[in-house]
């Protein structure tokens, strides 16, 4: 990201004296380098499944092959929990103790490891442990006299890691702020964007004057609030160099602070406002030489960066939260340089951060509300102790497990990574995202069998295979972890990956995989010789191998075969590679030894897709509908087509099916060979049924009465893309999923949950006339619970949640619990056996929460893994809550895990807000427009 601008910092002259009606310079305007909502659209040939779905289709074509795997070559808040007193309202949640523990507790300083300090668990106090006014903020040390520079007077205090480790105890069980408190201000209210001002304060703007002005983004800001107790308080761990141990928490200069990308010159003039602003009337001269030099020896300003969007409306802006929250959290500096509190830039770090919060207050006039602290650690001795032993129970509580390097973005493979790469990374859920996200996608895409001894499989399957050839006592042939769908697939609720290797951790080879075939960006159709010449090598052959000898040929990618591609050799090559694939594999027999073929890309699903429904197709003499059924329902198998894939399928169908080895004697020693009248006719054929899609050029209502719902083309309906099976039970998908009722009936989908939309089926009158449906309301109408009864539907019961928008305004958190509380009641009522499908228009927000909620909550897992599990299993389409649903959420967690709090569980929350948003940005960034 580009923190920083080449503009120019604007301020008054220095001969106005402080405290004139003269405008505060603003702190350097900073071009967003992320455009949040535009999402990388597919290749040229390509085109997605509907208008929405464009906003948020991955380009697992491009982006994933340079990040996956590359080819070889607030209502949740508001409802306060049972016991709570005011004081929980603000953050704090209250007992019966009358005393602060972690005062008494980090006031009883030793620097022995063996020594176990007890660990706080709630507090009554509501003031936290590093304000001003607490006892244990007064009871710390001054930094000594060769750090703190007498010409600037700040108050800087020094912690111990043990102290830390106990306020790191006491901050992650307070409560965030309300959400109330925190929005719209966290969206981003940048001064100048007047479009975003108008959309999220319209509701505080007097009604009666629809011409009036929007709030100042000033007024919005929670942390200006004169009480102390009231105002949001974070807690940010700031080092001045990349450390190979991290504290929880961290952050970097750059990231919340503005470059020095001016002459300086400019920078003195700068720095002298700024300390005008915040010491008026006071000798600046010898605090000026301090601070020019502090920022040169850090390279940046005492100017927090301003990311809030200049223009538009935007609902996710997950970039900017860490640079937004600096303002108010108390900033703790470390690093471990031996020369640490000598000759390292942890001292000038701390200056220029205490002066960029007093400045971020002082030109609103509101330096009188500066409530955060800055603090410097000290005994490195005593850390290093710790570090030493990780097994200390000062270890978990204040380290998080550094990112991988990713010096070559271009070579990601896990292949490439193996001998970096650190298990107790997927551990930790406070950092490094990407590298679990690798890992989940990896596990959960792993081979299956899609017929005979043809599998499908991921870039992982292939290396394990090469590894087993080439070191069989390191990499054995063994069983895979289930379902995609399934939880043992996951990563998320293993609790000793930690301590095992990443050959245990990812699948083995699940057979001797003899012949490969690749899909990947850049391949070409096989070719037709080199496909005759083995084909009449395996017809020869004994289907057995014990040596090291492998085959691999390359395929076209899903989204890059248009019909202009279809030419008769591309079409004959198709055919033919399918059918090298089923003679490789025709041995029945039980011997392992017996060869068998992978077809593989790098994530498992998107490049492979194509080929793989054309060989179902192809073995099982079945339509395209019926193999994407059978790859679903009875392998299962996650894929992904694009739109153009569906049309080039469909082409492809009729061949394949005429050649079928169900159809007709194969010769398998010979290519089958397609006259040039055979493929004309094929080509200009239509071969499409009627489709239901919701926009059609005529309505639902004349088509339904000609033709039943459950026979519609629901492939053409929906582009060839399924909904997102999350759980054995349990489907993510959009509003045109929802549409199709056929495609609903070949699922077996019985419940649905409509998240704000409108089935058009349900309203149609030929529906209506055929089905008794009976209504209830409930929450006053905000919830509609539809039965219905009558043949031939297959759903019989609908929730449909009104009047909430995915505008980042309206909240889900009071329909949050109805929705859960039905798919725990028709879940229990079915023995599991219900298929449930919740929807929104698009399947990545209002909906996505909901099915993250109940992940979290089936699965006993954090936020964090929750997040993960959905988005890997979304498959191209990038879940994207809007900032105020996924606060929510993490209010929900909070409020979740105090109903049942014990002793073991001593946090409400194992990861920060600004952190978590840190870690999506990371994870959104290769799909999103530059």
């Amino acid at each position: 990201m580009d923190n920083g601008s080449s503009t120019l910092l604007s301020f008054p002259s220095s001969s106005e004296p402080p405290g004139s009606n003269v405008s505060s310079p603003p702190p350097a305007e900073v071009p967003r380098s992320i455009e949040e909502d535009s999402y990388v659209r597919g290749a040229s040939k390509r085109s997605s499944s509907s208008s929405n779905d464009l906003l948020y289709e991955r380009d697992r074509f491009r982006a994933r092959l340079q990040t996956f795997n590359g080819r070889q070559n607030d209502k949740m808040d508001t409802e306060d929990s049972p016991g709570t007193t005011e004081s929980s309202k603000n953050g704090v949640i209250d007992e019966e103790t009358s005393h602060c523990d972690v005062c008494d507790i980090i006031q009883s300083k030793t620097t022995r490891l063996q020594v176990r300090q007890p660990t706080p668990e709630f507090s009554n106090d509501n003031i936290s442990p590093l304000s001003s006014d607490s006892v244990f903020f007064n009871s710390l040390s001054e930094l000594p006299s060769s750090l703190s520079s007498s010409s600037f007077p700040m108050t800087i205090r020094s912690l111990t890691y043990a102290q830390l480790s106990a306020v790191f105890k006491y901050y992650f069980n307070q409560n965030l702020p309300q959400t109330e408190k925190m929005f719209p201000w966290l969206h981003g209210i940048h001064p100048d964007n007047f479009a975003q001002k108008r959309f999220f304060c319209r509701d505080t703007s007097d009604e009666t004057d629809s011409g009036s002005e929007p709030p100042e983004s000033n007024e919005l800001n929670p942390s200006l609030s004169p009480d102390a107790t009231t105002a949001p308080r974070f807690l940010m761990c700031v080092s001045p160099v990349d450390n190979p141990t991290l504290l929880r928490n961290t952050v970097h200069a750059p990231e919340i602070l503005h470059p020095i990308d001016v002459s300086r010159a400019e920078v003195v003039r700068f720095l002298q406002y700024v300390l005008e602003l915040v010491f008026p009337g006071k000798d600046q001269d010898h605090m000026l030489e301090t601070i020019v030099a502090d920022c040169y020896a850090i390279k940046h300003l005492p100017v927090f960066l301003n990311l809030d969007p200049s223009s538009g409306v935007s609902l996710r802006n997950f970039h900017i939260q860490v640079a937004k929250l600096a303002a108010c959290s108390d900033m703790v500096i470390y690093c471990l340089d031996n020369e640490h509190l000598g000759s390292c830039k942890c001292a000038s770090l701390a200056r220029v951060l205490w002066l960029a919060q007093r400045y971020t207050f002082a030109k609103d006039g509101a330096l009188d509300k500066m409530h955060y602290n800055t603090f410097i650690m000290s005994d490195l001795p005593f850390l290093e102790k710790i570090l030493l032993r990780q097994s200390s129970p000062y270890h978990s509580t204040l380290f998080t497990v550094p990112p991988e390097p990713r010096n070559d973005t271009r070579k990601t493979s896990l292949e490439s990574r193996l001998s970096s790469f650190n298990p107790k990374s997927l551990a930790v859920w406070d950092s490094d995202f990407v590298m679990k996200e690798k890992v989940e996608t990896t596990r959960m895409s792993a081979a299956s069998c899609i017929g005979g001894r043809v599998w499908a499989g991921n870039m992982w399957d292939y290396q394990a295979m090469i590894m087993h050839l080439q070191f069989r006592n390191e990499m054995s042939i063994g069983d895979g972890f289930g379902c995609y769908c399934s939880p043992s697939s996951s990563i998320v609720n293993k609790e000793d990956i930690a301590n095992q290797s990443i050959t245990k951790i990812l699948p083995p080879p699940r057979a001797n995989w003899r012949l490969f075939i690749h899909c990947c960006s850049d391949a070409s159709f096989p070719d037709l010789a080199v496909l005759r010449s083995l084909m009449f090598k395996f017809s020869l052959s004994s289907h057995r191998s014990t040596g090291s000898e492998y085959h691999t040929l390359e395929f076209p990618p899903a989204g890059s075969v248009g019909i202009g591609d279809c030419k008769k050799e591309n079409l004959m090559s198709v055919v033919n590679c399918c059918k090298l694939l089923y003679l490789y594999s025709s041995s029945t027999s039980d011997d392992p030894d017996v060869v068998s073929a992978l077809i593989y890309c790098s994530d498992g699903y998107t490049e492979s897709s194509l080929f793989v429904l054309s060989y179902v197709m192809y073995s099982r003499n079945v339509s395209l509908d019926e193999a994407m059924l059978l790859l679903h329902n009875d392998y299962p198998r996650p894929f992904y087509i694009f739109s153009s894939d569906v049309h080039i399928l469909r082409k492809l169908e009729v061949l394949l099916r005429r050649v079928s080895p169900l159809v007709k004697k194969v010769e398998w020693s010979t290519l089958e060979v397609f006259s040039d009248l055979e493929i004309t006719e094929i080509l200009l054929a239509t071969g499409s049924r009627p489709s239901h899609s919701v926009g059609a050029k005529h309505s639902l209502e004349r088509k339904a009465s000609s033709l039943s719902l459950l026979e519609a083309d629901w492939v053409s309906d929906v582009d060839g893309s399924l909904p997102s099976r999350i759980l054995p039970y349990l489907y993510l998908g959009s509003l045109k999923h929802a549409n199709s009722l056929a495609l609903l009936s070949k699922l077996g989908i019985t419940k649905v949950i409509s998240v704000g939309e409108r089935l058009e089926w349900l309203n149609s009158r030929h529906f209506q006339s055929t089905h008794t449906i009976s209504v209830e309301e409930i929450d006053n109408g905000n919830i509609e619970k539809f039965t219905i009864s009558g043949n031939p539907s297959t759903v019989d019961t609908i929730l449909k949640v009104n009047n909430l928008q995915d505008d980042g305004i309206d909240e889900l958190s009071a329909s949050l619990p109805r929705m859960l509380d039905f798919i725990e009641a028709e879940h229990q009522k079915s023995n599991g056996k219900a298929k449930i499908f919740v929807h929104c228009r698009v399947g990545v927000s209002r909906s996505a929460t909901v099915v993250m909620a109940e992940v979290m909550r089936r699965l006993n897992v954090s936020l964090a893994k929750a997040y993960l599990y959905v988005r890997v299993r979304r498959l191209n389409i990038i879940i994207q809550p809007n900032l105020r649903f996924m606060y929510e959420l993490f209010k929900w967690e909070e409020q979740q895990k105090f109903l049942k709090k014990n002793k073991s569980d001593l946090t409400l929350r194992e990861i920060d807000w600004f952190v978590f948003c840190r870690e999506v940005m990371n994870l959104n960034v290769p799909y999103l427009r530059k």
